[in-house]
């Protein structure tokens, strides 16, 4: 499945960086220390995205987010790979340089990444779902779960493959010092990356998406339709109930009428006794 694939991308990027950690420490001068607060800076704002990411996913589209997320990835792990070349800043020479460009530049960069990979796992889950009947969800989503342990194994035998093939000493030379190209492993990640996310643009269908959107307009047209019935009803409800006040009116000034009436046709009083001109 596609979607699969796609999530063990996001697993094998992480391995990229574990791959590479030796050479942090041996080329850039990185001590364990901080190599342990981009792992903490990453985990956080990962876990932290990943209460967000479905809500973002319902509202802007699971797979428009997925994209984001992948896209995002590539582009994080590729300026990983311009900053550890010393294209953006100069290589630090000592660990109170690498301590700077580490907590500067290094730890934002994956802070970024923590959040734009939990955009992945939520959505692309919920891209599946719209693909899988639901009586089988739960055996094909668990089986789609494995996914993950899978990029793992998958990303760091890549790195350490590619890592392997860039043993030479390549031409980069900074500040006297001679570097592997040991960076190819962060472009050949990217460069993957980059390659899925446009295929999940152009080759994944979002059913459930649209099946959501489809729901929200049926219920919207529902409503549209069901008001004109209420106001009629409305409007026949008040109707009757005016008809059947003007009759009550009408009912009463009659029963005046006859009471006023029949008292005089049986009054006994003489017309004269109200008379003036026989009071005095």
């Amino acid at each position: 499945m596609c979607s699969s694939d796609l999530c063990a991308s996001f697993h094998a990027s992480r391995e990229a960086f574990v791959a590479v950690k030796g050479d942090f420490q041996r080329r850039l001068h990185f001590p364990t220390e901080l190599l342990g607060y981009l792992d903490t800076t990453f985990l956080v704002c990962y876990g932290t995205g990943l209460l967000f990411a479905g809500s973002i996913g319902a509202r802007y589209g699971n797979k428009t987010m997925a994209i984001v997320g992948l896209a995002g990835t590539a582009v994080v792990i590729a300026t990983m790979a311009l900053l550890s070349m010393g294209w953006i800043t100069p290589l630090p020479t000592d660990k109170s340089e690498a301590w700077t460009q580490g907590l500067l530049m290094y730890m934002p960069l994956w802070a970024v990444n923590g959040f734009v990979q939990s955009l992945g796992f939520p959505n692309l889950v919920a891209v599946t779902s719209g693909w899988v009947n639901p009586e089988k969800r739960g055996l094909v989503l668990g089986m789609w779960s494995t996914t993950g342990a899978a990029g793992d194994i998958i990303g760091l035998s890549v790195a350490t493959h590619v890592l392997e093939r860039s043993g030479g000493v390549g031409s980069h030379v900074e500040r006297g010092e001679t570097t592997e190209q040991w960076t190819n492993v962060f472009w050949a990640i990217a460069i993957y990356l980059a390659a899925v996310s446009v295929l999940l643009a152009v080759g994944v269908e979002d059913r459930a998406w649209m099946g959501l959107n489809k729901k929200r307009e049926d219920e919207a047209k529902t409503v549209e339709s069901t008001l004109p019935v209420h106001h009629k009803h409305a409007a026949a409800a008040d109707a009757k109930a005016k008809k059947i006040k003007d009759a009550e009116k009408r009912a009463h000034i009659l029963s005046e009428r006859q009471s006023t009436f029949l008292s005089g046709l049986f009054s006994t009083k003489s017309p004269w006794d109200t008379s003036k001109g026989l009071r005095s």
